[in-house]
């Protein structure tokens, strides 16, 4: 029995591997570069968390981000960065207080943001 779903199980991913997935299908990230992510985005930044806000009644979490560096578009010093989506893929798991992240934005309105694809739009700066 177990041989049968592992043989059924290796076929799919033949198949799967043969009919060449190569476009994002529901509930998956596509995987653009830098210059797509860039291109897509209203606002490109380095910034450093200097604070963090819990969801309380029907307001959501978010980050508070100070701007460092602006590598697109124009936004205040300091901006809210909301990580949950509609989409879980399209969530992000981030920020710790005090580190320094680069984050492909969208505006939601003034100076309210989400990240660009979600986890794949957000890029932790190592501490030198």
């Amino acid at each position: 029995m177990i041989k049968i779903r592992v043989l059924n199980f290796l076929k799919l991913l033949v198949f799967s591997l043969i009919a060449g997935m190569n476009y994002a299908s529901a509930n998956v990230l596509p995987n653009l570069t830098l210059e797509d992510k860039a291109a897509q985005s209203d606002v490109v930044v380095i910034g450093k968390i200097i604070g963090a806000h819990s969801a309380v009644g029907k307001s959501e979490p978010y980050s508070l981000v100070e701007i460092e560096i602006i590598f697109k578009g124009s936004t205040s010093k300091n901006v809210k960065i909301f990580p949950r989506s509609y989409y879980f893929e399209r969530s992000i798991n981030c920020c710790l207080i005090g580190r320094r992240y680069m984050f492909f934005l969208k505006r939601i309105n003034g100076n309210d943001f989400r990240v660009l694809y979600g986890r794949n739009g957000v890029f932790l700066i190592p501490v030198e």
